[in-house]
């Protein structure tokens, strides 16, 4: 076979992330006595000032995909047959961004001297090479054995989320303006920032004395490949005998081209961090952002796009799965499945800054490595079996079914609470994103802690190591890690385990020669939790992290207890300094799932259908 297809598409995204302003408060009283924030942020139209789909500062592009392909079947003996193909695939951007001369002559030279820009400029979309994908498959009988072995590899390019590389076109420096005020970055401004209640009347940087604003920044590199795999799989089917087959599969597939996000707004690593409970090797930054006109940086953020030039993801998955099916209306279906999932960049978000910002990394962002993805399955088994009784000479029918299905945890993360690498430039070090370093016993009786109160209670620094060390021993993940830092979704929520039940109830009625169906059903989902309502619990996590160190600030070396901590490193104020929520231990990190959607319920949820056959 021999085809092609080409598709047109004409682009507007008119979002604009927080045009209705941003606000964090330590706590409800500041927000009720209409106190000065914590951090305010916010991004407009620089062109307009309307903050809706009709504003001119909407990304507005045109892009159009070509593809070629070709297949053929090969069939070199009864029992062998083989499969050959070949797709090109071809992306043409048509329209071109507006260009920013001060980003060209100004931002970039100054990106560049710590990052590697890959032809970036403002102005400029990405020409993507033509991406050409060949294909192998073969499937091999062996009759006289009841197998059939299956398989195949190539390479599959596949499409990318347009808002991602559309953000060029309005995220230029030109159309949006944005900024932060927070403690550490626009000071004086937010001195005078408080609430305002109207989404169209938020605070602007001319309003608070701001100079430059150009909002965020997308660039992406000259050259930019779509995501590319490389997947081969085998399998071998095997017919038993009396209805049973079974098969087993396995797939492999290895990331070829993905993408890569870099924080140019962040400087290069002010120190490496040493002493007792922070791990070895750990970067620090500084808060600020890279200087672009003498001490100042116009840009909320700023983003490169590129393609990864290091290690790549990888994913693979086995299954085998046992199949049964009667004349005489009884089923069954069984399978289990492992595999893994391992990524560089998750990439699960529509906005480029998110993309980097929502990565738990041990030395900043921009040094991401390979880690669990948020999709990494584990072990997966699921069982059905069904019977159909039929009677009243054939009028009634009654079929029962239970499906089980037992899957691993979702992956999570171990983090600080509080920013120890503080590579979040220009958002004032807020941080949540740090993996945390997993002490050993040896070296918690040299760690600083400072007091922590929770609630009404006080915990000194004894009962804190106490507690924490008791905890770290208790959870199966961390006591193996001792001496080294938490792995990036290394730990998992526990296992579920959930049956869900169908009974369905046929009437066949004749009338006038014609035979019709009536059905009622009755299903329940989660049907281990109506039974027993700590049974069939799906767990969940926000985020996919959790907090359970929280870093302070840092102190004197040697100082074990301060009473206080500083935000700022500096040579003699240089030891991390900890603390540890004791009421942790004999708490999970998750909680059961709120959600009423029947998959992933913690809650039995039943439904009634009628439908009728003609």
């Amino acid at each position: 076979s021999l085809g092609g297809e080409w598709e047109y598409n004409n682009i507007k995204n008119a979002f604009i992330q927080r045009t209705w302003g941003e606000y964090w408060y330590d706590n409800i009283d500041q927000f009720y006595l209409n106190q000065r924030p914590r951090q305010f942020r916010t991004a407009y139209s620089l062109l307009d000032g309307i903050a809706s789909d009709a504003t001119d500062a909407a990304a507005k592009f045109k892009i159009g995909k070509g593809a070629a392909f070709i297949n053929d079947e090969f069939r070199v003996t009864d029992n062998l047959s083989l499969n050959f193909g070949l797709r090109a695939d071809y992306y043409k951007w048509l329209s071109k961004p507006v260009t920013d001369q001060f980003t060209n002559d100004i931002a970039i030279p100054k990106f560049a001297t710590l990052y590697d820009m890959q032809g970036a400029q403002s102005g400029q979309a990405p020409k993507v090479p033509v991406s050409i994908s060949p294909r192998f498959g073969f499937t091999y009988k062996i009759p006289e054995e009841n197998i059939v072995v299956r398989g195949g590899m190539g390479l599959f390019t596949g499409r990318i989320p347009l808002v991602w590389p559309g953000g060029v076109f309005n995220n230029n420096g030109l159309f949006l303006g944005g900024f932060i005020a927070n403690s550490s970055t626009n000071a004086a401004a937010w001195n005078n920032v408080r609430f305002r209640s109207n989404p169209y009347g938020q605070w602007t940087a001319a309003e608070l004395g701001i100079g430059l604003n150009k909002g965020g920044l997308n660039l992406i590199s000259e050259k930019f490949r779509n995501p590319r795999v490389f997947r081969t799989s085998l399998g071998v089917d095997k017919k038993l005998g009396n209805g049973w087959t079974t098969t087993f599969e396995a797939l492999f597939s290895k990331n070829i081209s993905e993408v890569f996000y870099t924080n140019l707004n962040a400087q290069a690593p002010i120190a490496t961090l040493t002493g007792p409970g922070v791990g070895p090797g750990r970067l620090l930054y500084n808060t600020a952002s890279l200087p672009l006109v003498g001490t100042t940086n116009p840009y909320d953020n700023a983003i490169l796009l590129t393609n990864n030039q290091g290690a790549k993801g990888f994913a693979y998955n086995l299954s085998l799965t046992v199949d049964k099916r009667t004349r005489d209306g009884f089923n069954f279906n069984f399978n289990y499945s492992f595999g893994n999932s391992v990524v560089t960049n998750e990439a699960t978000s529509s906005v480029n800054l998110s993309q980097w910002q929502f990565m738990e990394t041990v030395n900043g962002r921009n040094n991401i490595t390979r880690s669990n993805s948020d999709f990494s399955a584990g072990h997966r088994i699921f069982a059905y079996v069904s019977k159909k009784f039929t009677y009243a000479k054939k009028s009634m029918a009654t079929t029962i079914s239970l499906v089980y299905t037992g899957q691993s945890g979702a992956p999570f993360s171990y983090v600080y609470s509080g920013a120890i690498v503080k590579d979040d430039a220009n958002a004032g070090g807020s941080g949540g994103n740090d993996l945390i370093y997993i002490p050993t016993k040896a070296e918690m009786g040299s760690m600083s802690i400072q007091n922590n109160t929770v609630g009404t209670i006080t915990y000194t620094r004894d009962q804190q190591l106490s507690a924490l060390d008791a905890y770290i021993d208790a959870d199966p993940y961390l006591s193996k890690r001792r001496g080294q830092f938490a792995e990036r979704n290394g730990s998992r929520l526990p296992f579920t385990n959930i049956i869900d039940l169908k009974i369905a109830q046929d009437f066949n009625i004749k009338v006038a020669g014609h035979r019709y169906q009536f059905q009622i059903t009755y299903d329940v989902f989660n049907f281990g939790n109506m039974l027993n309502r700590d049974w069939g619990r799906n767990y969940f996590l926000n985020n996919d992290q959790f907090a359970a160190i929280s870093f302070r600030g840092f102190t004197t070396p040697g100082t074990l207890n301060p009473a206080s901590s500083s935000s700022t490193y500096s040579t003699t104020n240089s030891q991390a300094v900890f603390s540890f929520n004791p009421q942790n231990v004999g708490r999970s990190p998750w909680n059961a799932s709120t959600s009423s959607v029947p998959s992933v319920a913690a809650r039995w949820i039943s439904q009634l259908g009628v439908r009728f056959n003609f």
